[in-house]
Formats: structure tokens, C-alpha cells, sequence
């Protein structure tokens, strides 16, 4: 049976907001969230710290988080190392900025890698969901490889990139209605408020909302949509 695991990466210094994943959304950070739903599917969850992010390892210390530390802007080495330490043969990667992470499609997306997919994700090459649901899977030989080889600064900070080029086969993972104009990410301070938002409105005890339970609220109040509309195509 695969040894499959769920990475966060995580740090402090975002440029747009920055110490964003410990601030609170209701009772909890921003990041106990992303992890707690992250664990509702079912897999370990590991955070992927850099190096000096003491607030964060504070954090996962705090929450029996296990969690390996590694350089800031080569998250490709981050992710391959975690990897190699807690012995995964399937790696699942989210990233600390998804409170709102969907446990149900984090299983339908490792399902694709159980049945012999080396990479597959719910973003790429096509995306339908609201941005902040993004998960990806792949083979610890496709992160070996990817690890051995990448060698541009993009592609070993944004991990994924690069295993696109080399796999044999890729899955998408995809829904009927396009939502990916939804932006559910905590990356300003417009998405910040966003959640504040929807926290007056849902209950936040993970792993709750739920997916369907968002959306339910956002049809009765479209008007909450448009509170980080402008910054819904930002680069994450």
C-alpha cells in the first residue's frame, strides 16, 4: 500500500500580506484551517517550513504538527526532502493559503495517482474551481526526477511546473460549471476581509464550511464576491 502524504507549504514572509496564515479567521489561524481540512481526507499532513520561520514551527509545535525546514525560495528541494523524510510514495500539494481546501477533492485527485497517474491536479492544464481549492498529487519518482533536473529559479519555487514537461501522464481533475473566477485564497488584504466576511456569516470550527456550504451563501449574497473581485487574477 502507498505511503501518501499531504505537504503544506508554508512561510511568513508573503510580500502582499505579509504573517499572513497566522492571522485569525474566526476562532483559529488562517493555516490551522488549511491544515485541519487538509487532514480530514483522511492522509498525514507535514508542513514545509523555511528555514528561521520560527513563528510557524512555534505553530506546528503548538498543534502536533510534524514538519520539516528547508531554504525559502527552493520549495521544489523543500517539498523533495519533506518527502524523503516522512518515506512518501505519493505526495499530495497544497499550500498554507487555502483555508478553504476541499477534503473531498483532495481524495478525488489522489485517486488519479493510486491508479498509476504520476501527476494529476484540479488546475492544470484546465481549472474550474474557485481558486484557493487548488490540489495536487504526484509520485515520489516524478519529485525525485523533477528535483534532479529543474533548474530555473520559477520552477524550483513554484514545484509543479516542471513535473507538467516530464510526465508521462497527466489527470485533471475537473467540475461541470466553471467557478475558477471565485477567489477563495488569502493573498491581500481584500481577500482577508473576504474571509473576516464569511466568518460572520459560517461557522469556521473545522472542518467546516464546507465547499457546498460557501457556495450556497455566496448565490444568497453575491454582493460578497466582489469584496476581492479587483485582485481575483493575481498571480499566487
Amino acid at each position: 500500500m502507498s505511503h501518501i502524504i499531504a505537504i503544506v507549504q508554508a512561510r511568513m514572509s508573503s510580500t502582499r500580506l505579509p504573517g499572513k496564515l497566522l492571522m485569525p479567521i474566526g476562532k483559529h489561524p488562517a493555516l490551522y484551517h488549511t491544515v485541519k481540512r487538509s487532514e480530514a481526507a483522511g492522509y498525514p499532513v507535514v508542513l514545509a517550513i523555511p528555514y528561521h520561520d520560527w513563528p510557524l514551527v512555534q505553530f506546528a509545535k503548538d498543534h502536533g504538527i510534524p514538519f520539516y525546514q528547508g531554504p525559502l525560495n527552493n520549495v521544489l528541494a523543500r517539498y523533495a526532502e519533506a518527502a524523503e523524510t516522512f518515506e512518501a510514495d505519493i505526495i499530495i500539494r497544497i499550500t498554507g493559503d487555502c483555508p478553504f481546501v476541499d477534503p473531498v477533492i483532495i481524495q478525488q485527485v489522489v485517486q488519479h495517482v493510486e491508479d498509476g497517474v504520476p501527476f494529476a491536479s484540479n488546475v492544470w492544464p484546465w481549472r474550474t474551481y474557485p481558486q484557493g481549492l487548488d490540489v495536487e498529487a504526484f509520485t515520489i519518482d516524478l519529485l525525485r526526477q523533477a528535483h534532479r533536473e529543474a533548474t530555473s529559479p520559477y520552477d524550483r519555487e513554484h514545484v509543479c511546473p516542471f513535473m507538467h514537461g516530464i510526465a508521462s501522464k497527466v489527470e485533471c481533475v475537473r467540475q461541470a460549471k466553471d467557478l475558477s473566477y471565485h477567489r477563495w485564497t488569502l493573498d491581500t488584504p481584500a481577500d482577508y476581509q473576504f474571509f473576516q466576511t464569511l466568518a460572520a456569516w459560517l461557522s469556521f470550527e473545522p472542518p467546516h464550511p464546507t465547499t457546498a456550504e460557501v457556495l450556497a451563501l455566496l448565490e444568497r449574497e453575491p454582493e460578497l464576491l466582489a469584496i476581492n473581485q479587483e485582485t481575483a487574477h493575481y498571480p499566487r
